[in-house]
């Protein structure tokens, strides 16, 4: 049985490497779940087929919510317009944000340059 009406969001986990504070030359793998609208088709494939369209923006327009995002002490971080900017603003979190989700609504293909 399939229910035709969705949810308007659910949460994937989205992995991304930054290079580690620790070990020179080294990469630090982070893991954080994101809650992230539901888009109809229509609008995903108007995102894929927009010219000037950027990761940020789009990532921007997709990501409601997060789990797994913490402090330097440790504490959780509640999500928030200036965090997810913070967050999107390092190097390369904004594109595997955008092909994590891609991802998910295409139950697993990637998407396409």
């Amino acid at each position: 049985m399939f229910v035709l009406k969705q949810s308007d969001t659910f949460k994937w986990p989205v992995k991304f490497m930054l290079p580690s504070a620790d070990m020179a030359g080294k990469f630090d793998q982070n893991t954080v779940t994101l809650e992230f609208k539901r888009l109809p088709q229509s609008k995903i494939q108007s995102m894929v087929d927009a010219d000037g369209v950027s990761d940020i923006g789009v990532a921007r327009e997709i990501v409601v919510g997060w789990e797994g995002v913490v402090d330097d002490e440790k504490q959780p971080v509640p999500f928030s317009p200036s965090g997810l900017d913070m967050f999107l603003d390092m190097p390369m979190v904004a594109a595997t944000v955008v092909t994590a989700y891609m991802e998910a609504v295409s139950g697993g293909a990637k998407r396409k340059n």
